[in-house]
């Protein structure tokens, strides 16, 4: 025999934990990004090694913030808030075209370093480039389909506020004759 399902969560659970949770995971990203800044400071964005290793800090980085942001959406999906939402897929949006650009950049940056690195060390370093690389690339699209993602979800749900708002009343019989 099966019961109907219970909610899980009430109105004013699902506002605690949402205020918690956006406070928490909105540190996790913003603790680990200014550390990201305090080691690549000071800038040399003259330098291609420095360039290099940047972008590869930024990609490992750009893993966690990632985790992070799709934790933020499916918080705000559970929510309901398309405001939430429609800012999300615009940072997610901008980190994807970060990383695309970037990239370009460590690739060109790859190519440029490697003529400074000793034969016996090329082996690791084409590795680790390829690696960083990948994940650059992997998190691009990563963060592009949470951005699609959340830009469809709040379309939606501003398709579904519209519609339940904007009902209007069924009324049947006959309309009344015009003179």
């Amino acid at each position: 025999m099966s019961s109907p399902a219970a909610p899980y969560m009430t109105e004013s659970y699902l506002k605690t934990v949402r205020t918690s949770g956006y406070v928490i995971l909105g540190l996790a990203a913003t603790f680990p990004f200014a550390d990201l800044i305090m080691s690549l400071w000071p800038m040399h964005f003259e330098s291609a090694t420095w360039r290099f290793g940047a972008v590869g800090l930024f990609s490992n980085y750009a893993m966690g913030a990632t985790i992070e942001l799709f934790l933020l959406v499916v918080l705000a999906l559970f929510a309901n808030q398309r405001r939430v939402l429609l800012t999300l897929g615009a940072i997610t949006a901008v980190i994807a075209v970060i990383l695309l650009g970037s990239s370009v950049i460590f690739t060109l940056d790859a190519v440029q370093t490697r003529a400074r690195v000793t034969p016996g060390a090329l082996h690791r370093y084409d590795g680790a480039a390829a690696e960083a690389l990948a994940k650059i690339l992997l998190f691009a699209v990563g963060n592009a389909l949470l951005a699609r993602g959340s830009f469809q979800a709040a379309r939606r749900d501003g398709r579904t506020t519209v519609r339940a708002r904007s009902g209007s009343p069924l009324v049947v019989g006959q309309a009344p004759e015009r003179s």
